[in-house]
């Protein structure tokens, strides 16, 4: 899957979400996994397949499981075994969610990164208010301190840029964040605020009219 697809994706999985917010979770699913696409890569870390193969694993069990995020439960479609590492860099083999389509690959990981994971609603208002001033770092460094990832917040935020960045090339959509965000003082950049603040407005409909919903 390219970015292009994975973007139309996005947008046909939620058309009402923000753009910014769309943008963002895109950004982040790029980098976990390649917008699912990565669980079909072995690790060259011959320490990973060792592990892995001690745990009776190939390394290919998420092929097909539309997971996003790698995040880890179950999905509509249950679930499958991986590595992963603890912050320390100790591996384990956690349970990973496995979803039907594409789509609800998407639904869950924006979910996820938006909804403030272990602060709840304080945790959520952060990284969209962050989201909405156009901050890669402050919600990069919200995702963290929600539980998102164990990795530094400094390290995971380069590769945001960067796969921002890429999906900007890639799709010519309207950047909508940066990594310090929106410099204040400029008419352009202040409309788009005001186009964010309303965004981010249309996000809690979408939100309470899907979270009754099994994802």
């Amino acid at each position: 899957m390219n970015d292009q697809q994975a973007y139309e994706i996005a947008l046909r999985a939620a058309p009402e979400l923000p753009e910014g917010q769309r943008q963002y979770s895109l950004a982040v699913s790029r980098g976990e996994g390649g917008f699912g696409a990565g669980w079909g890569v072995k690790s060259r870390d011959q320490r990973v397949l060792d592990f892995a193969a001690a745990n009776g694993l190939t390394g290919l069990e998420g092929v097909g499981s539309n997971n996003w995020g790698a995040e880890q439960g179950s999905g509509d479609a249950g679930s499958f075994p991986h590595v992963d590492f603890h912050a320390n860099g100790s591996m384990y083999v956690g349970k990973y969610k496995r979803w039907s389509s594409p789509e609800k690959g998407f639904l869950s990981v924006a979910r996820t990164i938006l909804n403030g994971g272990k602060r709840g609603a304080v945790g959520a208002a952060e990284i969209q208010d962050a989201i909405r001033r156009g901050s890669l770092r402050d919600a990069v460094f919200a995702q963290h301190a929600n539980g998102y990832f164990e990795l530094a917040p400094s390290e995971y935020l380069k590769a945001v840029v960067r796969n921002y960045g890429k999906l900007a090339d890639a799709t010519g959509w309207e950047p909508l964040l940066s990594e310090l965000g929106h410099a204040p003082g400029l008419g352009a950049i202040a409309l788009g605020l005001g186009a964010a603040t309303a965004a981010s407005a249309a996000f809690y409909w979408w939100w309470h009219k899907r979270k009754g919903a099994t994802w």
